[in-house]
């Protein structure tokens, strides 16, 4: 069974005298359920009104591999009684034919033929089915959708070691469950027995914002009004920047360049230049 200094990178391998200071990257990933709707108004039936009254939104699903439409009526009118259709206010439950416009006929070649979607150039009203009376309402109409998310977040370490670190991490097949680690916990406390002074430090690691970062983040999401279902998973992943004074970047000598010591997902470390 693995630990968490199983993953701690081994600093024999940066062929550098210089001290180097332990740090911590923070990886959240998760999936969230996305609940997006609009209201439009609708005319119709007591008997499709009450089969209305029954519809709700489903339970959110974090696995669901495609979109879930529903639709339910608001609170507001799910007390209604059916009224004077509006639809067909002057032939009560019947309308014009949408199809041949009322004459009853329609072109067929050179010539007309009987209109097949009326009788007469009228039709039973949809609104109402025909029997002159319907409820007035606003039904609302959904889509959940489950999406992923995830980010990686660096301390403030030197700029160049931001975007090898996050190629390094994402690459990554897996990300061991050693490194796991709770965002929802208080990291402003001290505690010795996890080796925690402050929260800018996890296991004796520094991590300078990135912790704060990471909580926040994952604050913003699940604040989010459309957000109805959310989960997610938190890793921290150490590392250690090797100063690289003098070093020849691009034919000129660049004294603030760095390399990195970090571990791969079987705890193997790797220098990254």
């Amino acid at each position: 069974m693995t630990t968490f200094d199983d993953f701690v990178p081994d600093p024999a391998l940066a062929n550098s005298d210089a001290v180097l200071e332990p740090w911590l990257c923070i990886a959240v990933s998760g999936t969230v359920v996305e609940r997006r709707s609009f209201f439009d108004p609708v005319e119709c039936p007591s008997a499709l009104y009450e089969r209305l009254l029954k519809d709700a939104p489903p339970t959110p699903d974090l696995q669901a591999k495609a979109s879930r439409n529903w639709r339910r009526v608001p609170d507001e009118f799910r007390e209604l009684r059916a009224t004077r259709c509006s639809a067909c206010w002057v032939d009560k439950g019947r309308q014009l034919c949408s199809v041949c416009g009322g004459s009853g006929r329609i072109h067929s070649g050179d010539s007309f033929a009987l209109c097949t979607s009326c009788r007469g150039g009228y039709r039973k009203c949809d609104s109402c089915d025909g029997s002159g009376q319907a409820v007035k309402l606003k039904v609302e109409y959904g889509e959940d959708r489950a999406r992923p998310f995830a980010h990686i977040f660096v301390p403030d370490v030197p700029l160049s070691l931001h975007k090898v670190l996050r190629r390094f991490i994402a690459a990554q097949p897996t990300i061991p469950e050693a490194l796991a680690v709770n965002l929802d916990e208080d990291f402003s406390s001290a505690d010795a027995y996890r080796g925690r002074g402050d929260r800018e430090h996890y296991r004796g690691h520094a991590a300078g914002k990135a912790l704060e970062r990471a909580q926040h983040y994952l604050a913003r999401i699940t604040d989010l009004p459309t957000i109805v279902a959310e989960r997610h998973a938190a890793h921290v992943w150490p590392f250690a920047p090797v100063p690289r004074a003098g070093r020849l970047v691009d034919g000129m000598l660049q004294s603030d360049s760095y390399a990195c010591l970090v571990c791969d997902a079987f705890g193997t470390t790797h220098l990254l230049e």
